[in-house]
């Protein structure tokens, strides 16, 4: 497991805070079944030595400043080494307010400073909750680059929560989804990915749904290309067998192309005579392959999935 980030996504009411706990000893392992090389190597008394753990609610003292909680986490981790400190203030961008009490930090900088004390020190294994919640784009560019530079020199291996399936593409290499408890699919991405296989067919649809009536088409109307309303649209797609609705709100219908030896010209071809013939109803659309997003609702939305 060296050297690895892995992605965990519990498909049940969210429990990625019990996922973190559980790693981090501080409740029962009864909400999850998780057996990861940790248990192999170390005993309850010995791996947390090894152990950084970035929580999803910040585990600050507000009284302190920067640089005070981190020198001291660095002296707890055998670390006296105020230089060592200075370097880990400015990857965060936190030179400007290392002397300010973090109780006056913004949110972002909260979280930038809860990540650092998770890093800090010479760890094997670092659980990351939401890591980069609340942080700006380019900090959280700057938090991943980071990330993926002490996994790889440091042979460093992170397990990560997130509700950000950008984030998790930007710093992964293997993911789990687990549902009721247990996992549930697990692989590299682009492995999942393929699993999943076909295309993601998003329509940006125009804001008033017309009638039969106020609908003109002249000369011969082609049946199979021209619709009235966006259930006729709907209807062209599903009861063909070309693709299934999943999801369809604020003026977006997005629909799940299953085929997935399906040729993108053929699709675009496709797609684009529909649009060209319809733009009563389709403002713009665009085609892509199978995400992430798909792997996970895939699973979430498997005939035996209940919600609790």
């Amino acid at each position: 497991m060296a050297g690895n980030v892995t992605y965990l996504i519990d498909i049940a009411i969210a429990n990625d805070m019990n996922i973190q706990n559980t790693y981090a000893g501080k409740i029962s392992s009864k909400y999850i079944n998780l057996v990861i090389e940790i248990k192999r190597l170390w005993k309850q008394n010995k791996y947390l030595e090894q152990l950084g753990y970035c929580p999803q609610a910040d585990a600050l003292n507000y009284v302190l400043t920067g640089r005070e909680i981190l020198t001291t986490i660095a002296s707890l981790r055998g670390i006296d080494d105020p230089e060592y400190v200075d370097n880990f203030l400015k990857v965060f961008d936190l030179e400007k307010y290392a002397d300010v009490p973090c109780g006056h930090y913004s949110g972002g900088n909260k979280r930038k400073l809860s990540l650092a004390v998770s890093l800090i020190g010479h760890h094997k294994f670092v659980l990351l909750d939401e890591p980069t919640n609340g942080v700006d784009p380019s900090g959280r560019r700057k938090c991943w680059d980071l990330i993926k530079k002490m996994q790889d020199k440091k042979n460093l291996s992170f397990i990560l929560t997130s509700h950000s399936m950008v984030e998790c593409e930007a710093l992964c290499n293997k993911l789990k989804i687990m549902k009721n408890g247990e996992f549930y699919k697990e692989g590299t991405i682009s492995t999942l990915k393929n699993e999943v296989g076909g295309f993601s067919l998003k329509i940006k649809l125009i804001n008033k749904d017309l009638g039969v009536d106020e609908v003109d088409f002249p000369g011969h109307r082609d049946t199979n290309l021209r619709f009235n309303n966006v259930e006729e649209l709907k209807k062209y797609f599903v009861e063909s067998g070309r693709a299934e609705v999943k999801d369809e709100h604020s003026g977006l219908l997005h629909l799940y192309i299953k085929d997935k030896n399906k040729k993108w010209s053929e699709i675009f071809d496709e797609v684009e005579q529909i649009s060209s013939k319809n733009k009563h109803l389709i403002e713009d659309y665009s085609i892509s392959e199978a995400s992430l997003e798909d792997v996970f609702l895939s699973v979430a939305r498997s005939d035996d999935y209940q919600t609790a």
